[in-house]
């Protein structure tokens, strides 16, 4: 059924609609001041200013006093006033959602900050006729993200956040500085373009889009990372970040703290290469060498080819350094490491594997090309190097071994192109020594001697001849020389010359030499005791001797024990000995002067002899080195250099002793050139302890 009459509509659901939308505009104002927030409506033609209670409250101002647009603009920071002036509201575009900020100045209170969302709205003819709005008082937030804006700009890391399109949003204090850029610079513009090299943009650019397109957004903290930024200036560096990605109303917002790592970086390369290399001569050292040469063995796989080991060492150096002292034996590593690296292919590796030792790795060679590189090693030394206004001679004995076997162990190449090495070094020095199982059999026989000595020591198995020292004028014996001997039981009688320099290098020698002086002591009390002439003992002091700090109370303690006067004890060291540490060794014989004990220095006019530590040094004897003895009656310089050396000691006060008498011719001149004590085969070769009392006695 229908009706052609007028509507007719139900005045209670139009009741309703209204008071539903009463409530439900009521709540959302209660909402809005409980939030600390206020509505308002302002008419633009009058300046008539509507606004809810809450108004009052957040600028504590007086609930009777009428709110007007003028007095909201007296309350307004200055700053602000022009953007709410009547004239400007009626020109923001119409219809359009607005946001700003303003400051409300409460006199003797402080400011609060609001921030405004409102529209402008028209009349029917399109004229601004009114504004309709909310505000929210935003100081509390706005004084934390100021704070935390200083707190960042008080870091030394760069705080960096971007938007979920990569743009900058935030930009502290440390950021500028460190990337040269200003906050105004960089906020806005995209990071990827900014600060990430472009070798690196498209990783960056797909990992970001695959954090945007997880759902839900995720919460991710990567750090720190190590990467590569870029300056202002187009210079790249090196960074370590933290970074966090996390959700912020639906989309990803990103944090990152930066620290430029430039120094740090710097540091580690330096404390690697202290780790890495010889800090002396700046070659690889024994770490790095081991790693190349592992590499190496590797790439044997790959190549085919073969590789060579060389183990070098430099000849007659400790006679160097001990003559001319460490300074001078310094400048000698670096001059024979510059000419072996000058002597070697680009892609070779020196390496000082210790003190005076070198190691050269050759890869992709075969045996001629290994041959030919030692052979240009041995022509780099040709020349002298010019050290202290010196010209001093150089030569190096190498150890040569090659090999094409992958498995092949890095350590057993070491040992067997050393054992070569010791091989060239006995044949004379001076040239290359390819290895051969014959060296790795000498080299184990070496070692077995070794243990043997080490064990003879211990168990006090070795034993002592005496040679006597003549008085020449008289051809009166004064005293013998001890010399330790060694009668192995399976190898008969091992040469002093296999064994002392061996005990030299393994330490050996100390408590050997301390054994040697302890038992010389007590013979020269037996025979005390068995009424024999009152001589003298002399002992060989080694260098490693010579720099124990106790010295001294051993040598007093071996005479106490044995009941002798230290002045019946006459210890020998070598020049070289002498001169390893001429500060030490002054300290030492000191030490020993006073004590007492007489002191000659032995070999003398084989090293780089120096007056001032004649003059210097309390020393009683020279003693001339058989070498220039036995050339007496060959050669004039002989002659001239064992006179020299009589008269250098007469004139410091030191009586001169010539080892190694042989002939009566020899004895004949060295009594006319006034020389006052002698020993060797002319008279009696060296003896066991009941011989020599049955000569002497």
């Amino acid at each position: 059924m229908t009706s052609d009459g007028p509507e007719v509509r139900d005045p209670s659901a139009t009741q309703d609609a209204a008071t539903a939308a009463a409530v439900e505009h009521a709540s959302l104002v209660l909402a809005l001041e409980a939030s600390g927030g206020f509505t308002f409506q302002l008419d633009l033609n009058t300046g008539a200013l509507v606004v809810s209670p809450s108004f009052h409250v957040l600028l504590e101002m007086d609930p009777d006093i009428e709110v007007s647009h003028e007095g909201f603009l007296s309350a307004l920071h200055a700053d602000d006033r022009p953007r709410f002036e009547l004239e400007q509201l009626r020109a923001r575009p119409p219809e359009e959602l607005l946001q700003d900020e303003f400051r409300v100045v409460r006199p003797g209170r402080g400011e609060r900050r609001f921030r405004g969302r409102y529209r402008v709205l028209s009349d029917s003819q399109g004229v601004p006729s009114e504004v309709l709005g909310v505000t929210i008082d935003i100081t509390d937030s706005y004084e934390a993200g100021r704070v935390r804006g200083l707190v960042l700009d008080l870091s030394s890391d760069a705080f960096i956040q971007m938007d979920a399109d990569g743009r900058i949003t935030e930009w502290n204090l440390a950021a500028e500085r460190i990337f040269g850029l200003s906050r105004d610079q960089a906020t806005g513009r995209l990071m990827a373009q900014l600060i990430i090299p472009s070798r690196y943009r498209e990783a960056h650019s797909k990992a970001i889009a695959r954090l945007l397109a997880t759902t839900p957004a995720p919460t991710v903290s990567r750090g720190p990372l190590e990467l590569a930024a870029l300056r202002s200036d187009g210079s790249e560096f090196p960074v370590e970040l933290d970074l966090i990605a996390a959700p912020l109303n639906g989309t990803l917002v990103f944090s990152a703290f930066v620290r430029d790592i430039t120094e740090r970086k710097a540091l580690e390369a330096t404390l690697l290469n202290r780790v890495l290399t010889d800090e002396l001569t700046g070659l690889p050292n024994r770490a790095l060498l081991k790693d190349r040469l592992t590499r190496g063995l590797a790439g044997l796989v790959r190549s085919g080819s073969s590789l060579a080991v060389m183990f070098a060492d430099i000849d007659r150096f400790k006679v160097v350094n001990d003559s001319l002292g460490h300074a001078a034996g310094d400048q000698l590593l670096r001059t024979v490491a510059d000419r072996f690296v000058s002597a070697t292919r680009p892609a070779d590796t020196v390496a000082r594997f210790g003190s005076d030792e070198f190691v050269i790795v050759c890869e992709d060679v075969n045996e001629g090309e290994a041959t030919a590189v030692a052979s240009r090693l041995l022509a780099a030394l040709e020349n002298p190097a010019h050290i202290e206004q010196r010209d001093i001679p150089l030569s190096v004995s190498i150890g040569m071994v090659l090999t094409s076997d992958p498995s092949h162990d890095s350590g057993a190449l070491l040992r067997d192109a050393d054992a070569a090495m010791y091989l060239a070094k006995e044949r004379g020095g001076g040239h290359a020594e390819p290895f051969d199982e014959a060296i790795r059999g000498r080299a184990l026989a070496r070692l077995d001697l070794e243990a043997d000595l080490r064990r003879a020591i211990e168990r006090e198995q070795l034993g002592i001849e005496y040679q006597p020292i003549i008085e020449l004028a008289g051809n009166q014996p004064t005293g013998v020389e001890a010399l330790a001997r060694w009668l192995h039981p399976a190898r008969g009688m091992v040469p002093p010359a296999d064994f002392i320099p061996m005990a030299e290098q393994t330490g050996l020698i100390i408590p050997l030499g301390e054994w040697v002086l302890r038992q010389a002591c007590r013979q020269l009390a037996a025979w005390d005791r068995d009424g024999g002439p009152s001589l003298s003992v002399a002992v060989n002091l080694s260098s490693r001797q010579l720099a124990q700090s106790d010295l001294a109370d051993t040598v007093g303690e071996a005479t106490a024990d044995a009941g002798i006067s230290p002045a019946r004890l006459c210890l020998e060291i070598t020049e070289s000995a002498l001169m390893a540490d001429t500060e030490a060794a002054g300290d030492q014989l000191g030490d020993l002067n006073r004590l007492g004990v007489q002191l000659a220095v032995d070999d003398f006019g084989t090293g780089y002899s120096s007056l001032l530590y004649l003059r210097r040094f309390p020393v009683q004897q020279l003693k001339v080195d058989r070498a220039f003895v036995l050339g007496l009656e060959q050669n004039s310089e002989d002659s001239a250099i064992v006179r020299a050396i009589i008269e250098l000691a007469h004139a410091l006060g030191l009586e001169a002793v010539a080892e190694g008498v042989e002939t009566a011719e020899q004895l004949a001149s060295l009594r006319k050139m006034g020389c006052d004590l002698g020993q060797g085969y002319f008279w009696s070769k060296s003896l066991p302890a009941e011989q020599v009392r049955k000569l002497l006695f």
